[in-house]
């Protein structure tokens, strides 16, 4: 009876973890490398208890880690404890509806905050931070995943803090941005940079055409893109209890380019047809254009219009598309390419290829290895990015990443599939020569782009060295 129950219920993977564990020896099938030693971290929505008619994407961070250590592996995993999550707890009960909304029947004595710290986590100055983009980043101490409070760099920022920053793989800075900066469902915006020590070195706020949710932006080696694309925010519509963000097409699209050095006052806006993105796989500049590869979508999905009707479910598909920005030209207007049938979420590149300039599925890239310990620093990706297509093989160096160098060569008939940067051991080979590639097929090219992106979700931060607290980069 109980086989029969078992194999006519359902299963999905759709689903909260309602526990909190701690498994410190994890059965290993084969023999991991005792050289491969460190923490990956995952995050993502967790809700603690269920709310009627809540979104997806306000549901609790819950933290996890994997450590590996001389062979052996562990795993952890913590609910980051918000005041919304403690307030909760203490409850017993759910009292927020989702983005930062107070359910009708929740106590008046219930705090404000309602973050969650569900979409990221990184690591970045010595500090290890959950992310979500309504608040500021959530500190987290790496062994015990305890939650340590808000880091706002001393005073030096203030309001929401991107779940997308962009770590340069030559400076090791870290540029974020925040919508809402001037409350909840307005349309400022705020930059910023954090250097690879930890100090905030650039801080401000400016205004954008309409208030939108703005969950990733683009950054270039001189450059920085903030797309206002029309899931907008209305606080009439939430005073009246309706959903805070809708799908409003009519709003247009919009992307402002700004200078890295420069300021916000000199923000150049362009326009195009209007569409809705969640995630960037890549941005570079070629001369006065800057390219963008991102996935688009025609028409946001998880969001309904203001008048609760769906949006169209065959226009939400994100598909691979190339955005070019021609900033000598006289024209307000970017283009946007479709360059192939790829389509879903989540796009990754090998972070120290960021900003970096690839090809799209249909005359793939080669990917770039290196065999160095650490992240390779600006000697070898400058060597790399003038071959075009080499494996860097660089002598070990633990403590001086600056030190690295390259001894690659430009190998254009070879490039490497997959990355053997944890492990060092070789890379292998696959021939890309300009007659094969034209022989794949789609699918085969497809296959192939796909093994070429660093596959990463949001929610990832990998610190791979002799210990989880030493050297998490990614």
């Amino acid at each position: 009876m109980l086989d029969q129950v078992t194999s006519n219920t359902a299963r999905s993977n759709l689903a909260p973890i309602p526990f909190e564990a701690d498994a410190p020896f994890l059965k290993i099938s084969g023999e991991l490398p005792r050289e491969l030693n460190g923490t990956l971290y995952r995050n993502g929505p967790n809700p603690q208890f269920e709310a009627p008619g809540a979104h997806w994407f306000v549901g609790d961070g819950m933290l996890h880690a994997f450590h590996l250590e001389n062979g052996r592996a562990s795993y952890r995993n913590r609910w980051v404890r918000t005041p919304k999550w403690q307030a909760e707890h203490d409850a017993g009960r759910a009292l927020f509806g989702g983005f930062g909304r107070k359910i009708p029947d929740a106590p008046a004595t219930t705090t404000t905050d309602g973050g969650v710290a569900n979409t990221n986590i990184i690591f970045h100055g010595g500090r290890l931070l959950a992310l979500e983009e309504g608040h500021l980043p959530t500190e987290i101490e790496p062994g015990t995943l305890n939650r340590l409070g808000y880091c706002d760099y001393q005073g030096a920022i203030s309001g929401p803090f991107s779940a997308h920053p962009k770590i340069d793989p030559v400076t090791g800075e870290m540029v974020f941005f925040g919508y809402n900066a001037a409350g909840p469902l307005t349309p400022a915006l705020s930059y910023g940079a954090v250097s690879a020590s930890g100090v905030v070195t650039r801080f401000e706020r400016f205004e954008a055409p309409y208030a939108s949710m703005v969950h990733d932006f683009i950054v270039t080696e001189n450059h920085v893109l903030f797309p206002i694309l029309p899931i907008t925010g209305s606080m009439q519509r939430a005073m009246r209890g309706q959903a805070p963000y809708a799908w409003e097409p009519e709003k247009g699209a919009y992307v402002g380019v700004m200078k890295r050095n420069g300021a916000s006052k000199d923000i150049v806006w362009f326009r195009a047809e209007t569409c809705y993105v969640f995630h960037v796989m890549n941005a570079w500049e070629e001369g006065n254009r800057i390219v963008a590869d991102v996935m688009q979508f025609e028409e946001a999905p998880l969001f309904n219009h203001p008048d609760g009707s769906p949006t169209d479910p065959k226009k939400n598909r994100a598909r691979y598309c190339r955005w070019t920005f021609d900033l000598s030209g006289n024209t307000d207007r970017f283009t946007q390419t479709y360059l192939d049938d790829l389509t879903g979420e989540f796009p990754r590149v090998d972070d120290r290829r960021a900003g970096f300039a690839s090809n799209h599925a249909g005359t793939p890239a080669p990917t770039l290895t290196c065999r160095c310990s650490v992240r390779c620093r600006a000697s070898c990706m400058s060597t790399a990015a003038a071959s075009g297509s080499a494996t860097i093989s660089c002598p070990p160096v633990i403590r001086s990443p600056s030190r690295c160098s390259s001894n690659a060569a430009p190998t254009p008939r070879k490039a490497t599939a997959g990355c053997s940067r944890w492990s060092g051991a070789p890379a292998k080979t696959v021939a890309t020569s300009p007659s094969s590639t034209r022989r794949m097929s789609r699918s085969a090219r497809r296959r192939w782009f796909i093994s070429a992106i660093a596959c990463r979700t949001d929610s990832t931060a990998i610190g791979w060295g002799r210990s989880s607290t030493q050297s998490s980069q990614t």
